[in-house]
């Protein structure tokens, strides 16, 4: 009875050892299997000229996601396993294309219908006329005798009085509506103008208390944590080659040098070969690219442990919290 006891418990184990071992696989291929992407495009400036393409691939390209982008149409293609997806949107020109082919169709049907409202009255008038009847004569006798005669239950002269009354009525509602907007008009502008200086003596008040909260030694160090596990994060997403080409120009000589100034403090820190060549003359914009790079799921992760596990960081969390619910 125990070596049977013993048996069963040691099958338990195994069956236990390997689901964990699945789970520890699972988790490190969800973690240090990267995600690759590819980013390449072209531009002279117009967006019938712009070209992009677009790769995503994870755990050997089983999984894959390509979007191009060109004469103002996209495309994507996705695959999960061995099944694809296929879709996008048609281009301006396609689209009228489609649409003059509608129309054109439209109006074949339309001529259509009135040739055949044209035949049937045509019928209609080819048919013999009936002749009125008697009655019908002495009525046709009364209305020429009294061609402008009016009926005895509305006289002329009241009819154009209850017209004007009427049209009266109709002015007086229309300037009493527009007066009704115009205060309101008004009354929502002085509302707005009294939140407003609502708002900014509430933010004089506690502006002592948020330079206070800013210049607290705890908080400050929670910033500083945050600011080094940012960039530790920033640096293991940035991508590891590149090639880049930019020839532009803004028309003014002083605009283009300090736009060239401020890409030259950023310059450095780009990865791969970045090549600008500046246009003082005219005003363009064109440029080729091809970046590839690399995400790992562990730089998130670590990015959130780092966070979660500082005691400044989650106080400070905390207080501002409270401190935005209070303002």
């Amino acid at each position: 009875m125990l070596h049977l006891l013993l048996l069963i418990l040691k099958i338990a184990g195994i069956i236990l050892a390997i689901i964990l071992g699945i789970l520890i696989v699972l988790l490190c291929i969800v973690l240090f299997v990267p995600v690759c992407y590819q980013v390449s495009g072209k531009t002279d400036g117009t967006e019938k000229g712009t070209k992009v393409r677009c790769k995503v691939t994870w755990l050997f390209s089983l999984l894959e996601l390509k979007i191009l982008y060109g004469n103002k149409s996209s495309v994507f293609s996705a695959r999960i396993g061995w099944k694809r997806i296929k879709g996008g949107e048609r281009s301006d020109e396609e689209k009228g294309k489609t649409d003059e082919v509608c129309r054109k169709v439209h109006e074949e049907a339309h001529e259509e219908e009135e040739m055949d409202t044209h035949l049937e009255t045509e019928k209609e008038t080819d048919a013999p006329d009936t002749q009125p009847e008697p009655e019908d004569f002495e009525e046709l006798e009364a209305d020429e005798k009294n061609p402008y005669a009016y009926p005895e239950d509305s006289p002329p002269h009241e009819e154009k009085r209850s017209d004007n009354i009427e049209k009266n009525n109709r002015i007086a509602k229309k300037i009493q509506k527009a007066g009704e907007k115009i205060s309101s008009f008004f009354q929502k502008i002085k509302c707005t103008i009294k939140a407003i200086c609502d708002k900014i003596n509430l933010f004089s008040e506690k502006k002592e208390k948020l330079i206070d909260f800013l210049e607290d030694e705890l908080h400050r160090k929670a910033f500083g944590t945050g600011k080094k596990a940012l960039i530790r994060l920033l640096r293991g997403l940035c991508p590891g080659k590149g090639r880049i080409f930019l020839r532009y120009g803004l028309g003014d000589p002083a605009l283009t040098g300090t736009s060239l100034a401020g890409l030259a403090v950023v310059y450095p820190f780009l990865p791969g070969e970045i090549q600008i060549v500046p246009e003082f003359e005219e005003k363009m914009f064109e440029g080729k690219a091809d970046i590839h790079g690399r995400l790992y799921l562990i730089h998130l992760l670590t990015f959130a442990l780092r966070l979660l596990v500082s005691k400044a960081v989650r106080q400070t969390y905390k207080d501002v919290r409270k401190f935005i619910s209070e303002f």
